[in-house]
């Protein structure tokens, strides 16, 4: 069969972006690469990647058919990824907050006879945004955090919800070594304009290489079969689960199973009940049940 490329997309372009991190080994590694490069210790415990397909259909270059990409750590902590190709501005930072107090809220629960209960321990939303350019001049390095805090005194009047602001295309600036750390040859990845002038940087990478695969993969025509799998296969931890005979039905059904798969592992993290309902949405009969 003749290959042949339709459009050239790079890891930076949004739907591209969302795309790769439907492979969760590859999510789970550069966002703890991510977390090592700030010196945390925190790690990610679950990928939660909804495809948004059924509400768009098939257009693939509509940035929300893969939906929105958030993870668990393993503190219960809860981190989401936003990929910003063009220069970051005021609005971006907006909605970035914007979302983040979405997750926030959404922790709280509601109980019997609609009265709602506040937890006393909700936990941390840590918004992670790849940006290009020098937001409001104060992102000099490669990454910035921002907290909430009060217009006076600068206080940080709520350090459960924060920003980070990572720079891709600071990267020109550095001068290239194979003994940099891995996230900062993410970022060059980020920074191409050609996803295939990565490869310098990457060898010897497993994941990194696969990150360059994906990304060609995305940009062929060839690859239509490819992007429709996950019409019929929600993948969980290299697990593929869903395949079925209905499209529709295996699609529905794969998507409750893998919901069920990552419910498991956060009871077996003695997760709560309330953070697990509010994680993956299932009720607490289903989760109990397991």
């Amino acid at each position: 069969m003749k290959i042949e490329y339709v459009d050239t997309c790079t890891l930076k372009d949004d739907a591209t972006f969302k795309y790769i991190f439907t492979y969760n080994y590859i999510a789970k590694y550069i966002i703890n690469l991510f977390l090592d490069f700030i010196g945390s210790n925190l790690k990610v415990e679950v990928i939660n990647i909804v495809p948004q397909n059924y509400i768009i259909g098939k257009n693939k270059n509509i940035s929300l058919y893969y939906g929105d990409i958030v993870a668990l750590l393993n503190n219960g902590d809860i981190l989401s990824i936003e990929m910003y190709k063009n220069t970051f501005d005021i609005n971006d930072f907006d909605k970035s907050f914007s979302y983040s107090c979405r997750i926030y809220s959404n922790q709280e629960k509601k109980k019997k006879k609609e009265r709602i209960i506040y937890s006393k321990d909700l936990h941390k939303v840590i918004s992670l945004n790849f940006i290009k350019g020098n937001f409001r001049k104060i992102c000099n390095n490669i990454y910035t955090c921002q907290r909430y805090k009060d217009d006076l005194t600068n206080y940080v009047v709520k350090d459960n919800i924060v920003t980070y602001l990572v720079r891709f295309d600071k990267v020109r600036e550095l001068v290239y070594n194979e003994g940099e750390h891995r996230f900062i040859t993410f970022l060059r990845l980020l920074d191409c304009e050609d996803i295939n002038d990565g490869k310098k940087y990457v060898r010897g990478d497993k994941i990194m290489e696969d990150i360059i695969k994906y990304v060609n993969e995305w940009n062929l025509k060839s690859s239509e079969d490819g992007l429709n799998r996950l019409l019929e296969d929600t993948k969980f931890d290299g697990i593929e689960i869903g395949q079925r005979e209905g499209r529709i039905a295996g699609r529905n059904e794969g998507r409750h199973e893998a919901k069920l798969t990552i419910a498991k592992n956060m009871l077996n993290r003695n997760m709560s009940i309330e953070d697990i309902i509010a994680f993956t949405g299932l009720t607490e009969k289903e989760i109990l049940s397991l």
